[in-house]
């Protein structure tokens, strides 16, 4: 037994079969705790949501710091320190209960979620092969999605039945992500990274789709994980065990689909499924726009989830393209470009939220429609020095 865990451990996508537990299982629960959360206990109006997600991106922002710690230390070993800080951060916000408290416990936990996400693109973009990282990806997301059902199913069951308080369910999620932290440490090798990594920010014109593509996906994220399920919450009135329900069937449909769609993405190509992706997105917020019912928003909610999934081409698309010495940097740095409306829409679109929420889903529109542009700027067939099918003309010329 313990031979097989040892041979399954040396291959770097256990890795990432293993840190979707930590990231997603203690992340869920605050996620789906939160809404009701700060609603009930802290009497949230959607001013102050968008303040407490603005300070929950504002380490997106500044993931680029990323790249200082690993002057000195491993992308692996950071990774596993970024996860334990999430985990302990989860833990002390259930017990919070003003704005500023529970703003600033809620970046402090962001701090180690987003360094994990950043570190988690980076090591699979340098550790998995190009051909078969999509793949890779989708199960990274069924993974995902089957610990979320689990959590939801944990939340629901601890809230509804057992009658727990929030700070109790807060701790249980937060100790999922410390103890898969000190199991990444103890029973996985040090994979070894060939290829020595920028430690500084640097910005290459050959990756500006990938720039671009990012800054949106900040923007749309925003919409689906902050405004959609506090429209449900503040406009329908859904209450906790309602809205776990709806986050569990969402992650049970995403858990069948994710593993498909990064196969469909290998078949017709990063090009067409980031196509597909905004082009499906468009009609999505604009169902948001025109809703009149719970069900209507569930339906759109579930459906956004699925979509997401396939944002995955977006990542196999650099991997194509990347110099291998360039992924840390670069990664690191898209992600501070992801943060960048990130940051900003929760609070500008928080005050927005006080006149319509028709108008913050309008916006929605606005970026999945600029994604989709940019998208067909994608080449078919992406590779080093063809990143654009500006260059891919080029080349046939």
């Amino acid at each position: 037994m313990l031979s097989y865990l040892k041979k399954l451990h040396s291959n770097p996508n256990t890795l990432f079969y293993v840190i979707p537990i930590g990231l997603f299982g203690g992340f869920v629960f605050w996620q789906s705790l939160l809404n009701n959360y700060v609603v009930e206990v802290a009497n949230f109006s959607g001013r102050d949501i968008g303040i407490l997600q603005s300070c929950r991106e504002l380490p997106g922002l500044l993931a680029v710091t990323a790249l200082f710690f690993l002057l000195f230390l491993s992308e692996q070993f950071f990774l596993v320190f970024a996860l334990a800080l999430m985990g302990t951060f989860i833990i002390v916000f259930g017990h919070m209960h003003t704005i500023f408290s529970l703003s600033l416990t809620c970046m402090l936990m962001s701090f180690g979620f987003h360094y994990s996400e950043t570190l988690r693109k980076s090591l699979a973009t340098q550790l998995v092969h190009k051909d078969i990282l999509s793949i890779v990806l989708g199960r990274f997301r069924s993974i995902g999605s089957f610990v979320s059902i689990l959590a939801f199913g944990t939340v629901y069951v601890g809230w509804k039945l057992l009658h727990l308080s929030y700070s109790t369910l807060f701790t249980i999620g937060g100790s999922i992500s410390i103890l898969v932290a000190l199991y990444i440490l103890i029973a996985f090798p040090k994979y070894e990274i060939k290829e020595q990594q920028h430690k500084k920010p640097r910005f290459y014109k050959r990756y500006w789709i990938f720039y671009i593509l990012n800054i949106l996906s900040g923007g749309r994220r925003q919409l689906f994980v902050v405004f959609a399920p506090f429209l449900m919450v503040s406009t329908f009135k859904l209450e906790i065990d309602k809205m776990v329900s709806i986050f569990f069937i969402s992650q049970l449909l995403t858990m069948y689909f994710a593993p498909k769609v990064g196969k469909v993405i290998l078949k017709i190509g990063e090009r067409n499924a980031l196509i597909i992706e905004h082009l499906i997105l468009i009609f999505i917020f604009a169902g948001y726009v025109l809703i009149h019912t719970a069900w209507q928003g569930i339906t759109l909610y579930i459906a956004d989830n699925i979509v997401f999934s396939m944002s995955f081409a977006l990542d196999s698309y650099f991997k194509r393209i990347a110099q291998k010495k360039d992924i840390a940097s670069t990664t690191a740095l898209s992600f501070t470009m992801n943060h960048t409306l990130a940051i900003s829409l929760p609070v500008i679109l928080g005050f927005i939220w006080l006149s319509s929420h028709k108008f913050v889903f309008a916006v929605g529109i606005c970026l999945a429609a600029a994604s989709l542009i940019t998208s067909f700027c994608l080449p078919k067939n992406p590779r080093q020095g063809v990143e654009s099918i500006f260059k891919e003309r080029q080349q046939a010329t």
